[in-house]
């Protein structure tokens, strides 16, 4: 087990190297003067032009900025902000907590409904109540995630007045957003976990489970739950990852601070610096989940770190 954590943490290392390029180029891949497009609208003289350009150093060679700029980054620098001239990095400290709150009460609402959800629809396969959770996770699933979240803001903010609108509430303004980010992934694992938990239901070793006199629960649980889990887990670490890019959506419908936000401010004013940061960070944690969703995949199932290993 040990050998396969080596071996798939140093396999994320060019994924890394990857994204920091990537990342870089951002700026660079923009159709014509990244300064002009900084500008735009703008009066600026040639002086303040050619200062804008030495500031981001876009008077030096490619390589040599890329490598400037990832010796800055491994120190925690991600330079400065041009619209507010703040240090980027003390701007994503501020906004960071509020996406990871977010992020982490929608997983809890996607986790929570979704695998319950998978479950009890598996159990009484086609009855009412398999049918009735299918159509309202249908339902869920096809309706965009901004729309979703506007009709959910009308009506229990403005019209029945059960949730605050305002985004500095406490935890009434943070269930609504929560609620809408998560049930929208909770969709999706909702079905997996029901077409995962149909196949495991009908292996034999169920049969023999049961024949043993084991109880319902502890045989959904103990043999069912724990391996139909494996496909459930690694579709939790994808959606989880794809929460950030949610949060952009749901912190801009529901007007709350935070990574989301600021990366659309970032766009809005071509603040390139602050937008290089969000998407590094963004992408870091994608790939972050991704390793650790791949590390407990092995945990579940040791042939998996057994087949990696004898395949290498």
């Amino acid at each position: 087990m040990s050998t396969y954590v080596f071996r798939r943490a140093m396999r994320s290392i060019p994924i890394v190297l990857l994204v920091t390029i990537l990342v870089f180029s951002m700026v660079h891949l923009l159709p014509g003067d990244p300064v002009m497009h900084m500008f735009a609208g703008q009066f600026i003289s040639a002086e303040n032009m050619a200062l804008a350009r030495e500031t981001l150093g876009l008077d030096r060679p490619i390589l040599v900025r890329y490598l400037e700029w990832l010796s800055r980054i491994l120190q925690g620098d991600f330079g400065t902000s041009i619209v507010s001239k703040r240090p980027v990095a003390d701007m994503l400290l501020s906004v960071i907590p509020r996406t990871v709150e977010l992020a982490l009460s929608a997983t809890a609402v996607m986790v929570g409904f979704g695998v319950a959800a998978g479950i009890a629809a598996a159990i009484t396969k086609d009855s009412w109540l398999d049918n009735a959770l299918m159509i309202l996770v249908s339902l869920l699933v096809s309706m965009p995630l901004f729309w979703f979240g506007l009709i959910v803001l009308l009506v229990f903010s403005v019209e029945l007045g059960w949730f605050p609108i305002a985004a500095n509430a406490g935890w009434r303004s943070l269930l609504l957003p929560a609620v809408v980010l998560g049930l929208h992934s909770a969709c999706i694992v909702a079905r997996l976990t029901r077409s995962s938990m149909l196949q495991v239901l009908g292996d034999d070793y169920m049969t023999t489970a049961r024949s043993k006199g084991l109880g319902e629960p502890r045989v959904i649980a103990v043999h069912a739950l724990r391996n139909a889990f494996i496909p459930v887990l690694t579709l939790l670490g994808v959606q989880t990852s794809w929460m950030l890019g949610g949060a952009v959506i749901t912190e801009t419908v529901f007007a709350r601070p935070g990574l989301g936000n600021m990366a659309v401010e970032a766009i809005r004013q071509m603040d390139f610096p602050v937008l290089q940061a969000v998407v590094l960070v963004a992408a870091l944690t994608y790939t972050t989940v991704n390793l650790l969703v791949d590390l407990m995949n092995a945990a579940l199932d040791p042939r998996i770190a057994y087949e990696a290993r004898a395949g290498a």
